[in-house]
């Protein structure tokens, strides 16, 4: 123990001495250098000041040069305010050592700073003063050699190389210090063994000795054999923390249940979709979605299959899929069952909307088609008068156009869907295309004697940049509905609103109104309203699905207010700049 004290005291102090005498030599070199710029700043600023008064001498500034430098050769540019050179007391101006200091200058009246010269490699000092001469500005600039830069670079050389040398033999001091204090106790360790194991006696005195080479061996052993095992240690904390993100990140819920019926392993997942706390944990089976897994792995440890099961817990339908765990070392037990979990509500839902539309458009196929084959009959009737022939042929065109247009609509949301990613957009005015898809639709108003309105905010010219042609079908679909739902003799009220980073329209009618069930439900695919209330409306019941994929596809929202038997009010509002 006293071995040890002493040699860390001694460390102690050797390090101490050194970070000192590094410091000094640091601070020696840096004053020095401070004191060299120090004495050629003043130089400068004296003769920057000199310079300027024999131009005022003079009244020239090539005698005021020549003057000043006739005892020595200093490189020397004045320049007016707009940096165009009066005079340089050589041929070769090199504007480029002097620019920034000029304009230093200029600024802050006096600026200096260290050059590198490509004549000789010096370190050179540029220092720029600003001063007066017949009222106008001028800038005076002197270059003063420092000191060659292949002398700064030896220096600076010398400097690192003694701080190495110190640095070094201290290392070597420090080192071996270390070695031998624990070459004492490691011989210390071996030789208590040795004798420990001739004698065995502990109660003994050892001599110390360190100088035993096969020691020194032996660290190194130890230390190789410590090396593997901290990066088998580093390795295993590695993989366990990989393992345990993965259980943490995966979309899956992991459930592992032995053969005993105890949980052993349940990731983060499993917790949100069972919303357990830690004593249903602990208490299963008073847990409804751990009752239910558990049905399922009393099963799987019965005839050790797998299962794909369907569980409802919290208004969410979980998928569970359970498969037997076997030992993969012999003897190849049955160890438990492992439950991966899914939340597979909106799947199924899909599921069931694709049933439904595919049911719906089965119907609404079928039923078109049936009147048609139904009248195509009565055409094979040879005794069927033309009044009664002519008929046929209207019912059958009627419901051909009905078919058509159900085609084109289912057409043209799946162009939507496709076309998502690849919305275009232009500039264009929202109101002159209301009045252009108005004007089209008047025909149609006037034969149920509707009166259209406006009431138009925008009284000044509005232009949008979005999609022209789904902002057209958005309004077509919606003021054709306005007109087939409407009452005879009724109106519809357009209005249209600004400000600086929407815009919205809305269409107002007065017809049969939609119930507050129905609301939510209108904008889902074949989608009627009451047929009790619309059973001579015709239509597909696409029309307002689509107007919900137009304005998806402009990032925009549409509202829907409605009274029963007063009518309804579809709002639509997109960006005005909605270059998405």
């Amino acid at each position: 123990m006293d071995i040890k004290l002493k040699s860390k005291n001694n460390i102690s102090l050797i390090i101490i001495l050194t970070l000192i005498v590094f410091s000094l030599l640091v601070s020696l070199y840096f004053i020095s250098f401070r004191i060299v710029v120090s004495q050629i700043l003043n130089r400068a600023d004296s003769d920057t000041n000199n310079l300027i008064s024999l131009i005022e001498k003079y009244d020239s500034t090539e005698l005021a040069i020549d003057n000043f430098n006739s005892s020595r050769d200093l490189e020397i540019v004045i320049v007016d305010e707009n940096y165009q050179v009066l005079e340089s007391s050589r041929d070769i101006f090199r504007s480029s050592f002097f620019s920034t200091n000029i304009t230093g200058a200029k600024s802050e009246g006096v600026a200096y700073s260290f050059i590198k010269t490509d004549i000789g490699k010096k370190l050179a000092l540029i220092y720029s003063k600003k001063g007066f001469y017949k009222g106008d500005l001028i800038i005076v600039s002197i270059e003063y050699p420092f000191i060659s830069y292949l002398e700064l670079k030896n220096i600076f050389v010398l400097f690192l190389l003694l701080s190495f040398l110190i640095i070094a033999f201290d290392t070597y001091f420090i080192t071996v210090m270390y070695i031998n204090s624990y070459i004492l106790n490691l011989n210390r360790f071996v030789k208590t063994n040795q004798i420990y194991n001739d004698l065995n006696n502990d109660d003994l005195k050892l001599p110390l000795n360190s100088e035993n080479k096969e020691v020194l061996r032996l660290i190194e052993t130890l230390n190789s054999y410590k090396a593997k095992y901290d990066a088998i240690l580093e390795n295993d904390k590695n993989r366990f923390s990989k393992i345990n993100s993965f259980l943490s990140n995966i979309p899956t819920g992991i459930l592992v249940i032995d053969n005993d019926g105890k949980i052993s392993l349940m990731n983060e997942k499993v917790h949100f979709f069972l919303s357990l706390s830690k004593r249903q944990i602990l208490e299963p089976a008073n847990t409804k979605g751990l009752e239910q897994i558990f049905e399922i792995w009393e099963k799987v440890v019965e005839d050790q299959k797998i299962r794909i099961n369907d569980i409802e817990i919290n208004n969410k339908i979980l998928e569970i899929e359970s498969h037997p765990m076997i030992d993969k070392y012999s003897p190849y037990e049955f160890i438990g069952v492992l439950f991966l979990i899914r939340d597979v509500t909106k799947i199924r839902e899909l599921d069931n909307m694709k049933n439904d539309f595919v049911s719906n458009v089965s119907h609404e196929l079928r039923t078109p088609l049936t009147i048609i084959s139904g009248f195509a009959q009565t055409l094979k009737n040879e005794n069927i008068d033309n009044e009664d022939r002519e008929l046929c042929i209207d019912s059958i065109n009627s419901e051909v156009e009905k078919l058509t247009t159900l085609i084109s609509e289912l057409l043209k949301l799946s162009k939507i869907d496709k076309a998502f990613k690849n919305v275009k957009h232009t500039f264009f005015n929202p109101t002159e295309i209301i009045k252009e898809q108005v004007a089209l639709f008047f025909t149609k108003a006037n034969e149920k004697n509707i009166n259209i309105q406006f009431e138009l905010e925008n009284k000044m010219e509005c232009v949008l940049l979005s999609n022209e042609l789904y902002y057209r079908q958005i309004f077509n679909n919606l003021l054709d509905n306005a007109i087939k739902y409407s009452k005879d003799d009724s109106s519809i009220i357009i209005r249209e609103a600004i400000d600086n980073e929407f815009y919205s329209f809305s269409i107002e009618d007065h017809g049969i109104g939609i119930s507050n069930d129905e609301i939510d439900k209108i904008f889902d695919r074949f989608y009627r309203i009451e047929k009790s209330r619309n059973s001579e409306i015709a239509g597909s019941g696409l029309g307002l699905s689509i107007v919900k994929q137009f304005v998806n596809a402009l990032a925009g929202e549409i509202e829907v207010s409605s009274k029963l038997g007063l009518g309804s009010t579809f709002t639509i509002k997109i960006k005005r700049n909605n270059d998405v």
